[in-house]
């Protein structure tokens, strides 16, 4: 057992309520940031981006969450920006070469840095606070759950090329977890009928596994281990929240499709 990880884990995580619940919409939204900004510089540092553009990247990134907190721009319009903003930087010095290698990971790295992390902003805009504490927890729960049953009864290899460690018992496990703190949470909060949150806890737990397994696929493909050292026992931010960067957009579009 990683006794650092399960100690962050329990003094990280009672922080998180008081924020969500009691900080005023300015202070979560300036949290957020915080955290969209590390984890920004975490990416950076996997695709060694140079200091010009990790500015550049930063910039952007604050103008595009702020306009859409303060002004509620369209997602859509926000990803026009990126494109536009890293189009631009790469025109002077345009090659083949260069353009696959330096500026579509640089153009990748904040874009999947605001699909990860704008419904999060939505949540927080719109006041549902319930509902990004339903999110977070949740998705915790099934890493949390993934970890333990992994670590007690993994025996049989869920994805070797990826992620060595992780097993087919911690998936089910996860998805176990994560559907018990769904239903449990639901009713507390008075947020989803049974069903609904049977299945969230199912799809959320799944997003949530996935994104874990595509932040190991970025780590592998340029050759690190983790994606920083901020956490103990975890890692970086990114190794800690990235299954929430899938599990967030999935279930965001969940809410607006079915108006849940």
């Amino acid at each position: 057992m990683n006794f650092k990880r399960i100690i962050s884990s329990f003094v990280l995580y009672p922080l998180l309520i008081p924020l969500i619940f009691k900080s005023n919409v300015y202070l979560l939204f300036s949290f957020l940031l915080l955290v969209v900004l590390i984890s920004f510089k975490e990416i950076s540092g996997l695709f060694e981006f140079s200091k010009e553009f990790f500015l550049a990247g930063a910039l952007v990134i604050v103008l595009v969450f702020s306009l859409c907190f303060v002004f509620s721009m369209p997602p859509f319009f926000s990803f026009f920006l990126f494109l536009f903003c890293f189009f631009i930087l790469s025109i002077p010095d345009f090659d083949p070469a260069l353009f696959f290698k330096k500026y579509l990971p640089f153009w990748f790295a904040p874009f999947y840095i605001f699909l990860g992390f704008y419904p999060l902003l939505y949540f927080i805009k719109i006041g549902e606070r319930a509902s990004l504490f339903y999110l977070l927890t949740v998705v915790f729960a099934g890493d949390t759950g993934a970890y333990f049953s992994g670590k007690l009864f993994g025996r049989h290899a869920l994805c070797p090329k990826l992620s060595p460690k992780k097993t087919w018992e911690g998936f089910w496990g996860g998805i176990f977890l994560a559907v018990l703190v769904s239903m449990f949470l639901s009713s507390l909060l008075h947020l989803f009928s049974e069903t609904e949150a049977l299945a969230l806890g199912i799809v959320l737990a799944i997003s949530g596994a996935l994104g874990d397994l595509f932040e190991s696929a970025l780590k592998r493909a340029v050759g690190k281990k983790d994606a920083g050292a901020l956490i103990p026992g975890h890692g970086g931010l990114l190794d800690r929240i990235d299954g929430i960067m899938f599990a967030a957009p999935v279930f965001w579009g969940i809410i607006k499709l079915w108006k849940l």
